[in-house]
């Protein structure tokens, strides 16, 4: 029996939405959306979707976006995912400007550097973590999985290249995901100037992309 999984992705007054099956020989999309949100219907939005796709049972998967967490690349001298878990919010606690208590604390998987193991952690603010979930819990939809992006993209797309950038477009924000061997590397968050045409924006995106690819070696 194929499974059928929704992919709920928010940005600004926009909610995009898709709607996957995966018979067993791969997913495969069976329906697409975009709707007009405003944070009161975010719930009422998702259930209309999923009653008029006849998908209410489906598997739902959302997203943070990176624009709205702290990030720092931090390189441990051993690779046990247990440690580098327990060590994060010490080492985030000293390298950022915040109380890390206000946060939740997670590690990407780990990129081999010289003889070091680095990761990206992410600092999330608990606050943001509950207003995310808040609607999904309200309505007793089925969100099965809450990522933060443009990471989660890197997991989600098998046929990119083993090293690559991972450009994501938003409406007020550009993010610039650099992979090595698959894992993310580093990356960039790049705010959208107002007014800024077309020509002007991607010689900036450029920019960003090679220095991207310079601080990283």
């Amino acid at each position: 029996m194929s499974r059928t999984y929704i992919g709920i992705d928010i940005d600004k007054s926009q909610l995009r939405a898709v709607a996957l099956t995966d018979p067993g020989s791969g997913a495969q999309k069976i329906n697409l959306a975009q709707r007009e949100i405003a944070d009161d219907d975010i719930a009422s939005t998702i259930e209309t979707l999923l009653e008029s796709w006849g998908v209410g049972n489906a598997r739902i998967a959302t997203a943070i976006q990176a624009s709205a967490l702290l990030t720092r690349r931090i390189a441990f001298p051993f690779s046990d995912s247990k440690k580098i878990g327990a060590a994060l919010p010490l080492e985030l606690g000293t390298r950022l400007p915040v109380e890390i208590d206000d946060y939740s604390v997670f590690a990407q998987p780990t990129a081999v550097m010289a003889d070091k193991h680095a990761t990206i952690g992410l600092a999330v603010p608990t606050s943001l973590l509950t207003s995310t979930l808040e609607p999904f819990d309200t309505a007793q939809l089925p969100l099965r999985h809450l990522a933060v992006a443009p990471f989660a993209y890197g997991d989600g797309l098998s046929q990119l290249p083993q090293d690559c950038i991972l450009l994501t477009i938003r409406q007020d924000v550009f993010q610039l995901l650099l992979l090595r061997e698959g894992k993310p590397f580093s990356h960039r968050i790049v705010m959208r100037e107002p007014g800024q045409d077309a020509e002007a924006t991607a010689s900036r995106l450029h920019r960003d992309i090679v220095s991207l690819q310079k601080a990283a070696g």
